[in-house]
């Protein structure tokens, strides 16, 4: 099977060897709106919402459409997601920190198991994560 995007193409060499836009969609199997000609429809409008994007690095197309009066959030939203612009989120990354002596680094983790009886009993295990060793495991019923 032979994909849209190479049918596109196909089309499009068709196109630029002077076959009819109707012939070469037809003859690749292409919708003539899919190969149709696709203008910019608002240039100065991708500039303004490129530029608030990089001024306000954390806001989102809403936020963006909200700050350019008069403007559809349907346009906005279109031109946000050909720019593929992302927002960022707040705050930097937390580095992972690797232990490098013991009883740096804890680690605590719960297990809930039920038992033969019915009941439930919750175990807590403290790990001192450079040696693995287990510092308290302690059972509740």
């Amino acid at each position: 099977m032979v994909s849209l995007a190479s049918r596109l193409r196909a089309a499009k060499a068709l196109m630029e060897r002077g076959v009819s836009r109707s012939r070469s969609c037809r003859v690749v199997n292409v919708s003539r709106q899919a190969c149709g000609r696709h203008k910019e429809r608002n240039p100065d409008l991708r500039e303004q919402v490129l530029r608030l994007a990089h001024e306000h690095p954390r806001y989102g197309f809403r936020r963006v459409q909200a700050l350019l009066p008069g403007v559809n959030l349907k346009a906005v939203h279109r031109i946000w997601l050909s720019l593929k612009v992302r927002r960022r989120l707040k705050g930097a990354p937390i580095p992972n920190l690797v232990p490098t002596a013991p009883n740096q680094a804890w680690c605590m983790d719960f297990a809930c198991e039920r038992l033969a009886n019915g009941r439930q009993a919750r175990i807590l295990a403290v790990l001192d994560c450079f040696t693995r060793e287990c510092l308290v495991l302690k059972a509740r019923f």
